[in-house]
């Protein structure tokens, strides 16, 4: 199969390419394709497009990256920097590209669906002000690991950046829901020094800070992708504010507290759906 993304390259088209090599490149761009319309899209129809692939070829031909790059040489160039196999790297990168392919599709050729703003406000039993990061579980991309470990790698170090900024109020309220203790919980109350509304701002503003913070890095990128880093970057500072408190002296009464109630904390998610 590398072998057909190779020639692919190197004939600048695939109508140049050998038989073996078009029936398989062609059968690729057509699974990709098929399988992003039917998780983008419950109108758009499976044969709607003839040749995928010329919708494919045509994008990394014509588009450019952020960095100016056109998209077919970047397709090979992650070759080189990265550890993992060229056939899972390239086509891990193809598909990214097959995925922005298919949502052009689907916008000229179907009814949009409706679209929230990521900050938008909403509001749960008791009223307090969340975001769609509270409620929202993240579903990835049939994408392959190569590219789900890009993404956690930026949201790593995202989380690294936006932990050296947080007031203590906000680094207790993490913790608190990474450790399954309600905001209204007297002792998170006393050790934050306010009240269960004032937490609750705290944390709906936190939020939508990172999902600021990646929207800025990030400006020319889909939406989607947006949004599954900010919420992946949301579940790092999670996991690196719950490391961290561990052995602070100051949160020790609240893992008490968790112990007591016999709370499982090891797998609780502040961005899980549970």
């Amino acid at each position: 199969m590398l072998e057909a993304w190779i020639e692919w390259k190197k004939q600048c088209t695939l109508d140049l390419c050998t038989d073996a090599s078009r029936r398989m490149l062609h059968s690729f761009a057509r699974s990709r394709f098929e399988r992003f319309l039917r998780s983008y899209s419950s109108e758009a129809d499976m044969s709607a497009h003839s040749n995928p692939w010329h919708l494919f070829e045509t994008h990394v031909t014509i588009k450019n990256t952020r960095q100016g790059k056109r998209y077919k040489d970047w397709l090979f160039a992650r070759v080189e920097t990265s550890s993992d196999s060229p056939l899972d790297v390239v086509q891990g990168g193809a598909s990214l590209i097959m995925r922005d392919v298919a949502r052009d599709f689907i916008r000229k050729e179907c009814a949009a669906r409706n679209v929230t703003s990521l900050s938008n406000p909403i509001a749960n039993s008791d009223g307090s002000p969340l975001t769609l990061l509270d409620v929202l579980c993240y579903e990835s991309d049939p994408l392959s690991e190569i590219c789900r470990r890009e993404y956690e790698e930026l949201a790593s170090r995202h989380a690294r950046d936006v932990l050296k900024d947080m007031s203590d109020r906000e680094r207790i309220v993490v913790v608190a829901k990474r450790i399954g203790l309600s905001l209204a919980h007297s002792s998170v109350e006393e050790l934050a020094g306010c009240k269960k509304s004032v937490l609750n701002t705290a944390y709906h503003d936190l939020l939508v800070r990172i999902a600021a913070t990646i929207q800025a890095h990030y400006q020319d990128e889909d939406q989607e992708c947006i949004l599954a880093l900010s919420l992946m970057t949301v579940q790092q500072v999670s996991k690196q504010l719950f490391d961290w408190a561990k052995s602070e002296n100051s949160f020790a009464q609240l893992f008490i507290l968790v112990e007591k109630g016999s709370h499982d904390i090891a797998d609780t998610n502040i961005a899980s759906c549970s």
